[in-house]
């Protein structure tokens, strides 16, 4: 017979058991924190079995399906940092991803007045490739003609 402390059953009953005396203190996480979006972060005092903290999120009752959480609570939250984002560091990478944005929309509004034969031109290049890829026997089980239709409820395209 197998030794007290090496059986399967045994392991799996003191895992069990072990699930239940976590549950008997009232709150084992500690609040670490909230982010811009309304999300909580916890942090649990005992260690799993892979020796570290768990940290797990809460996210608001009012928010049903996408839960958005920034980047520096998520490198929090799957061990890439020691240490729970700050306020300030939170706050000033949420500043400095809009002043990106607003630098990349300015860029875009740019290009565009300065290349005003720009965006007909990609155009032109998306239909050329369109065409390319129609007739190319390894991009599809069954080659595209302009003149036929692609499905039987689809209307034939006509050039005028």
């Amino acid at each position: 017979m197998s030794d007290r402390g090496r059986g399967v059953l045994w392991k799996i009953f003191n895992g069990i058991r072990r699930s239940f005396e976590n549950r008997e203190s009232k709150n084992p996480y500690i609040f670490k924190g909230q982010d811009g979006y309304g999300n909580r972060y916890f942090e649990s005092d005992s260690l799993n079995p892979l020796g570290k903290k768990t940290r797990i999120s809460q996210p608001p009752k009012e928010v049903d399906r996408l839960n958005i959480l920034s980047p520096e609570w998520e490198a929090w939250l799957r061990h890439r940092r020691d240490d729970p984002p700050s306020t300030e560091e939170v706050s000033r990478n949420l500043e400095a991803a809009k002043i990106r944005k607003q630098k990349a929309d300015e860029r875009l509004r740019t290009m565009l007045r300065e290349n005003k034969e720009y965006v007909p031109r990609a155009r032109e290049i998306r239909r050329q490739q369109d065409e390319r890829e129609m007739h190319n026997p390894f991009n599809a089980s069954f080659p595209r003609y302009p003149d036929l239709e692609e499905s039987p409820s689809s209307e034939k395209k006509e050039d005028h």
